[in-house]
């Protein structure tokens, strides 16, 4: 089983940080995991080099869902992440039937402060990225 991932981090949010860096342990075959702004350029990029590959979707802004489809992703988001509206992500996700994964009161970087909390929640997301990577039910 390949190893390879392809990941587009966000402005401060390095491959370092725990969401970027523990679905980068999870990746097999194609994969492409991006955060923040990175949705877009990862969107874009797929869509000019005309790659389909398995994408994990953290914290999205608005502007991702011009350049993403609905071949294959998953979507994470927080409800408190003042950089887009929950409802524009839920629509967007309803709209190319891509799974979300919704963190009550977490931020951009899918944390609500409290560092017991936000680990079980990183745990709680790395399960789903796993689940989806295995091609099991989430």
């Amino acid at each position: 089983m390949s190893k390879t991932a392809i990941i587009f981090p966000g402005i401060g949010y390095h491959t370092d940080k725990p969401l970027l860096y523990y679905s980068k342990k999870l990746a097999a075959d194609l994969l492409i995991i991006s955060k923040s702004v990175g949705t877009v350029v990862s969107g874009a990029w797929q869509r000019q080099n005309g790659l389909r590959a398995k994408n994990i979707y953290f914290t999205p802004v608005e502007a991702t869902f011009d350049f993403i489809n609905a071949e294959s992703g998953i979507v994470f988001h927080g409800t408190k992440d003042p950089w887009v509206e929950s409802n524009v992500v839920i629509e967007n996700c309803n709209r190319l039937h891509l799974p979300l994964f919704l963190t009550e009161e977490a931020n951009h970087s899918m944390e609500k402060g409290n560092a017991i909390v936000d680990l079980e929640n990183m745990h709680r997301i790395m399960q789903c990225c796993q689940s989806y990577l295995m091609g099991q039910d989430i």
